[in-house]
Parts: C-alpha cells; structure tokens; sequence
C-alpha cells in the first residue's frame, strides 16, 4: 500500500496547483495565477527533501505539464480559460521547458496559435470548433492535455474545447506553411505543428 510521507505546501506559489510530474529526484507542479487569466507558473521541488529548487513562468492557467522521457524537457498545456464574462481571453499555449543544464538554468518557449487566425474559416470547415464571442482562434484554442511519444520526438496536445489534436515534433521538416511557423520560437528550430489527415474532420494528428 502507499505510504504518505509527506506534504508539499505551495500555497504561496499562487492559486490552485493544477498538475504533478515527477522525474526521478524532480517533482514539477504547475500553479495557475490568483488572477486564472495572467500567466501561471512551474515550480520545482526535490523529492527527497520537497524542498523548493526553482521555478519557471508559464501561460495563462497551466492545466497539465508531463515531462519527457529523458527528463530533458518538460511540456505544460496552457488552457487560456478566458473569465466568465469573456473580457479577458487569453490565448491558449503550450510551454515547453528545457532542463538540459539543470532548473537553475532552465529555458522557456511558449508556442501558441496565433498565426493560424487568419485561417480560422478554413479550418471550421474542416471541422474545428470555434465559439468564443469575439474571439480569436489563439484565443478559442485550450490545451487540455499533453501526451508524448516513447521517442520524445513528438507530443500530442489535446484541445478540450474544440476537439483537433494537433503535434509537436522535435524535428523540423517539410512542413505545410499553415503550421510551419513554430519551428522558428526556438533556438534550436526543435518545435513544430503539423497536421496530418484523419477520417475525424476535427482531428489534427501526427505526420513527418
């Protein structure tokens, strides 16, 4: 049976603690802000001692955060909830953390869907769901949950909302020029959306 050991308090952190990922000495929590439409945050704790060792910023309310299986980097869903009023409507991201060189020199790149707004006719007619007054697809857009693949090269991000999957891959490639533009964020050109064709209209789904 489990044997509880102890309690992480990160009542200071913020608001609500949304998600837990542990990698070996590792423990992740993403906490949405007081405010759920500002920027949220990671923090970091040591498993040993539930010390806390550092923290990174995130999007607005991160809902789900998984690391990769090298423990390399860690990928948090930004959902982007807007408040109930929908006067503030932030956009809905993906943060991935590079852990290469340690939390204390962790770096973050927030790839968002911004660029897909002048698409968004198109992609309705492919079956994507839009429904926020007066927003933008970036706005509409909320990632729910992250999976990656057992390589570590792709992760699949689930819009909870709207229902298409679309993935992000560590190669960049012969793109289509729609979800190229994610491979230019980063430093290392490691990022990408990509889409692929399902028998699911509202489906986006993996594709070299």
């Amino acid at each position: 049976m489990p044997v509880k050991l102890s309690t992480i308090d990160a009542t200071a952190e913020g608001a609500s603690a949304n998600s837990v990922a542990v990698y070996g000495d590792l423990v992740a929590v993403a906490i949405e802000a007081n405010v759920k439409q500002d920027n949220g945050k990671v923090v970091f704790y040591n498993s040993t001692d539930l010390n806390k060792v550092g923290e990174v910023e995130a999007g607005a309310l991160p809902d789900m955060l998984t690391f990769t299986r090298d423990g390399q980097k860690l990928l948090v869903a930004n959902e982007g909830e807007p408040s109930d009023d929908y006067s503030v409507d932030p956009e809905g991201s993906v943060s991935i953390v590079d852990l290469s060189n340690g939390v204390a020199a962790a770096t973050v790149t927030t790839a968002g869907f911004a660029s897909f707004n002048g698409q968004l006719a198109e992609l309705m007619e492919q079956g994507l769901r839009v429904f926020g007054p007066g927003a933008t697809l970036a706005q509409d857009l909320e990632p729910e949950y992250i999976a990656i693949s057992i390589d570590g090269e792709k992760a699949w991000v689930a819009m909870q909302e709207q229902m298409p999957l679309p993935n992000w891959t560590s190669r960049p490639g012969r793109l289509p020029p729609l979800f190229r533009w994610v491979s230019r964020i980063t430093a290392s050109s490691a990022t990408n959306w990509m889409p692929a064709t399902t028998t699911a209209a509202s489906t986006f789904a993996t594709g070299r």
